[in-house]
């Protein structure tokens, strides 16, 4: 499993790789900030984020 940490929010995730017989396209998001983590195009590889440390003094304040 490799680590991933979000750009926007600094959350810090383990992702994971799943391939599939078939291609997809999709994208896994920060449950933080909903910042994009990781996207695929028709691809036969996917991935799941599990959160590790949620970070959220990154964040600006609501306007």
């Amino acid at each position: 499993m490799d680590k991933i940490i979000c750009s926007k929010c600094g959350s810090e995730y383990s992702i994971r790789k799943i391939h599939y017989p078939v291609r997809d396209t999709d994208t896994v998001d920060c449950v933080v900030c909903d910042e994009v983590l990781k996207s695929w195009r028709k691809s036969t590889t996917a991935y799941t984020a599990k959160l590790e440390v949620r970070r959220v003094n990154h964040l600006k304040p609501p306007k």
